[in-house]
């Protein structure tokens, strides 16, 4: 909490693989700049309970009762935004379509979305995997390590495809790698939704390249 009266509330979330530690550059940075800032270990990361992450859906649901557990008790100054990385960012988009809105208030609980390389698509996101760990698979491998990673997880996350994408309903800039802004994912978000509400820039190079990129979104989302 910063020392004056907040001026809006930032909710970070890490990437897969990472934890709150992970962002705490970008939060300080927001208390310096007066905001509210909640940072979390996402599931079976970090301090949080658990084996298993999943790819973005289930984290959504997790941020949307963290977002409802915090309003309910006075604790959100709104604008309320959500910087996701990667797994955190499908998590923000996701909760932004899903657990947004307050009903009691008639607005919406988040504000705006900055989603940093998010994969938009269960595809999308085994794709990645593929490619990061340098690996080559049979021509199924996603319904192989989709089934493998259900068996051992017991979760019931859906399969999230292509035809599953929503247009998003808040303010949102989405950065995406150059080499991946012709995805069919990326392109398809882009058709569906309003150039007024979402942003597409490429990811910066360097770190302080995407502070500055985050920062400047969450100021102007005020």
């Amino acid at each position: 909490v910063p020392k004056d009266p907040a001026i809006g509330t930032v909710i970070l979330l890490h990437d897969d693989g990472e934890n709150r530690d992970s962002v705490l550059p970008l939060a300080l940075a927001f208390l310096t700049s007066n905001y509210s800032v909640v940072t979390i270990d996402q599931r079976a990361s970090g301090r949080s309970t658990g084996e298993y992450r999943g790819d973005g859906w289930l984290e959504g649901n997790d941020l949307g009762e963290i977002i409802a557990y915090l309003d309910l008790r006075n604790q959100l100054k709104h604008p309320v935004t959500v910087v996701g990385f990667g797994v955190g960012g499908d998590a923000a988009i996701l909760s932004s379509l899903n657990e947004s809105f307050d009903y009691a208030q008639d607005k919406n609980r988040i504000d705006a979305v900055a989603a940093m390389n998010p994969h938009l698509s269960s595809s999308r996101w085994l794709d990645i995997l593929k490619t990061k760990h340098e690996t080559c698979w049979f021509p199924f491998f996603r319904t192989i390590m989709w089934w493998y990673y259900g068996l051992r997880s017991s979760y019931a996350a859906p399969y999230r495809e292509l035809v599953d994408i929503q247009s998003v309903r808040v303010p949102t800039m989405l950065f995406v790698e150059e080499s991946r802004l012709n995805d069919r994912e990326v392109l398809r978000l882009k058709e569906l939704s309003s150039d007024t509400l979402l942003t597409l820039n490429p990811t910066p190079t360097d770190e302080s390249g995407r502070l500055d990129r985050v920062l400047e979104f969450v100021r102007g989302a005020e």
